[in-house]
């Protein structure tokens, strides 16, 4: 199927229903024309998922806004409840020798180069042999 440029416009502005019964086409064949010339069809205002967020009232500035508690890093640090929040955390855990030791670093081993995996693996053959 071919398109002149006058048609490819009226098909970016038009929905598929339309443009299948003006046409006389099958839905496979109106897509398969659209990829061929590339034409995105528009969304029409508001055919989008509703928004699901509200605006929320800061405790401490009482400003509104989308956040989750508090408006700004500022405001939270100046909560009575979020600083005793902190206060009271339970931090026996890094006393703890196992978290110790995730906060050590690993050192990787050095990446060895052909050659030495090479003489790695004679050793091992020749040492297999004299067994």
């Amino acid at each position: 199927m071919h398109l002149s440029k006058e048609d490819i416009i009226w098909w970016s502005t038009h929905d598929s229903e339309s443009i299948q019964k003006k046409y006389n086409i099958s839905k496979a064949t109106y897509g398969r024309t659209k990829r061929k010339y590339s034409i995105a069809n528009p969304r029409k205002i508001g055919s989008g998922a509703p928004r699901k967020y509200e605006d929320k009232i800061c405790p401490e500035c009482s400003t509104p806004h989308r956040n989750s508690v508090y408006c700004s890093r500022e405001c939270m640090n100046q909560s009575e409840y979020f600083k005793e929040k902190l206060s009271t955390i339970d931090r026996s855990y890094m006393q703890t020798e196992e978290y110790r030791k995730t906060l050590m670093k690993t050192v990787p081993q050095p990446i060895k180069s052909t050659q030495e995996k090479f003489i790695d693996l004679l050793k091992k053959y020749m040492n297999n042999i004299r067994m």
